[in-house]
């Protein structure tokens, strides 16, 4: 590797690294803004709204993620994947909203009462459209190498969503309707005003239209393995939360969430650290000793990522029943973390060996 390209690998592996660190941390701050804003109750539909954004996400978007993400690192040219992309997005937001409406409209009719349930499907349809096409205009922005604009789009989005944040908790309307609105606003700002001039396809309607079925076609071939893996994983990941609300009450899930989510920011970030600074040494590893696919250093790699994890964890417990924690979580999570703290470090160290 030239001295040329090792600076621009460094370079960009830097920008890569900030792209994850400093929205990583404005997520942890506005994580606990939430924390302190909401009730339980408020905080576990909260989640489980987001969560369910998320599978939506999952099921309708990350295969055409993957098959985007493939096609643009073997021709990096393909701008009509972009313009095809969008398209379906759009087609996409409109079914959804659509079907809102007729169900909003059967529930007026028929005076089902299901009021606040469809204005909670309302707003994970909202988190979804917004952030579906975010997800998608970041994911071309690093199949192609753009790290200096997926570092911009990353950091503006999750500081405008921790900013949204204060200033509710700052005018006291703070609420799970209006974080989940700022939410959406915040995808929408960047897509809308940070991201619009770098998408600007000269591909027309018409062309992206007749290319659909095709690209769909190709993307669900390629992609839905991927979809169906992620799908297991979501389900693994949100199914205490789920079962706390039905089998319990949903102010349950708010206690375990408060303390569980925030652990688990946490620690994710302490594992991106020393990836990101130990993956260069690794490549000039590999590539000084020609190890033909072996990576022995990655035992070592396993081995301080455990460390490190388990400090953090151990750093976490010991600060929760102090000054600190009452000022992050509170008195009322507090109570009742503290009864469930063990198994939630437990399984966030397996979650952090998984993830490895």
């Amino acid at each position: 590797m030239t001295d040329k390209r090792l600076h621009l690998f460094r370079t960009d592996l830097a920008r890569y690294f900030l792209a994850r660190l400093v929205p990583g941390l404005t997520a942890i701050f506005s994580f606990i803004l939430a924390i302190r804003a909401l009730s339980p109750e408020e905080l576990g539909i909260y989640l489980l709204i987001i969560a369910g954004a998320g599978f939506l996400h999952i099921l309708a978007i990350e295969w055409v993620k993957a098959y985007v993400a493939r096609e643009l690192a073997l021709d990096n040219s393909r701008v009509d994947l972009a313009a095809i992309s969008f398209t379906y997005l759009s087609q996409l937001r409109f079914v959804f909203l659509t079907l809102l409406v007729l169900l909003f409209a059967v529930d007026y009719l028929f005076s089902l009462n299901y009021g606040s349930n469809l204005w909670f499907a309302f707003l994970g349809i909202l988190l979804f459209c917004s952030r579906s096409q975010f997800e998608v205009e970041v994911a071309i922005l690093n199949a192609t190498f753009q790290a200096k604009n997926y570092l911009y789009s990353r950091t503006i989005r999750n500081a405008l969503q921790f900013l949204f944040f204060f200033g509710l908790v700052g005018i006291d309307l703070a609420s799970l309707t209006s974080f989940a609105i700022c939410i959406a606003l915040s995808y929408f700002f960047v897509s809308a005003f940070v991201n619009d001039k770098l998408f600007q396809s000269p591909i027309a309607e018409g062309a992206a239209g007749i290319c659909q079925l095709a690209f769909l076609r190709r993307a669900m071939i390629f992609g839905f393995p991927i979809a169906i893996a992620l799908s297991v994983d979501w389900i693994v990941s949100v199914s205490d939360k789920l079962l706390l609300s039905v089998l319990i009450d949903v102010s349950v899930a708010g206690h375990y969430g408060a303390i569980s989510e925030l652990l688990l920011k946490s620690i994710t970030l302490c594992f991106v650290v020393p990836y990101l600074a130990f993956y260069p040494r690794l490549l000039a590893e590999h590539r000084r000793k020609n190890s033909g696919g072996r990576f022995p250093q990655l035992y070592n790699f396993l081995k301080s990522n455990i460390l490190l994890g388990v400090f953090s964890l151990v750093l976490l417990a010991s600060i929760f029943p102090l000054q600190v924690g009452l000022l992050v979580w509170g008195q009322s999570y507090i109570v009742v973390g503290a009864e469930i703290l063990f198994p939630i470090v437990l399984s966030i160290c397996f979650f952090g060996m998984k993830t490895f």
